[in-house]
Order: structure tokens, then sequence, then C-alpha cells
């Protein structure tokens, strides 16, 4: 294909600087206001999974995590920081507000046996599979 040369590059360069200088705060409130899935790192051993969630500036009274028919679900909320600041804000794009995630896992797992942490904004769970030993059996046949 013939590109147009300097044309091109001319409505590039106008067209960048009319995107870089429209009003954004109607994307912003709408970007704000959904709930947000939550990105994970799932990681499996031998012995258990761990996941691994960033959640910046989330205190942990505000995560909830369950485990139910090898359901993992993580919720949480972060709430905007409400102070006055003096001047114009010319950008905002933290997200605030509900995020929630549920994943199964793929083999079954002891609830009893998880542990969670969170430090330094990251979210770390451990999940012991559930190992049901079977015993070797001679089936008869008839």
């Amino acid at each position: 294909m013939f590109g147009f040369g300097p044309l091109e590059l001319y409505i590039d360069e106008r067209l960048g600087d009319i995107l870089n200088n429209c009003d954004t705060s109607s994307k912003k409130q709408v970007a704000r206001n959904t709930m947000k899935s939550l990105p994970l790192d799932v990681q499996e051993t031998e012995e258990c999974y761990t996941i691994h969630a960033d959640l910046p500036g989330v205190p942990k009274e505000s995560v909830s995590v369950h485990l139910e028919d090898n359901i993992l679900t993580i919720e949480t909320e972060r709430k905007e920081e409400t102070k006055e600041e003096k001047g114009n804000v010319h950008f905002s794009e933290r997200y605030y507000g509900k995020m929630k995630r549920s994943i199964r896992l793929p083999e079954p797992v002891d609830a009893e046996k998880t542990a969670a942490s969170l430090e330094n904004g990251v979210l770390t769970l451990t999940i012991t599979k559930h190992h049901d030993k079977l015993k070797k059996k001679a089936i008869k046949i008839n």
C-alpha cells in the first residue's frame, strides 16, 4: 500500500492533538461507577494453589474471600478518598468502587487448609489441594 506521506503525518498529528485535548470527565465517571473484574495470578504445585491479586489501597477489612464447591470468590471495594482539592484536577484515573472475581479451581481443595495475607497491596491465598488417598482394591468379577 502507498502512504500519503506529509498529508498522513499532518492528519495523525492533528487528530492526536484533538484527542489529547478532549474532556474525559464523562468517560471518567463511567469507568469509576462500573464493577471491575479483579485480575489474578494463579499458580499450581502438586500440593496447593497460590493466588495473587493486586489490591492497592484496599484495607483487609474491605476484602471478602469465599470458597464454596471449589469456586473461589474474592470481593472488595476501594472507597474514594474524600478530601478537598485546591485547584483543578487534570487526571483522575485510579479506580474506586467494587471489584469481584470468581474462579473454579481445577481440582478439589481443602477449605480448612487455606491461608490468606494482604501485604503491600497484594492479596496472597494459599489453598491446599484435597487428596483423597484411594487404597488399591481388587475388584472381583462375577
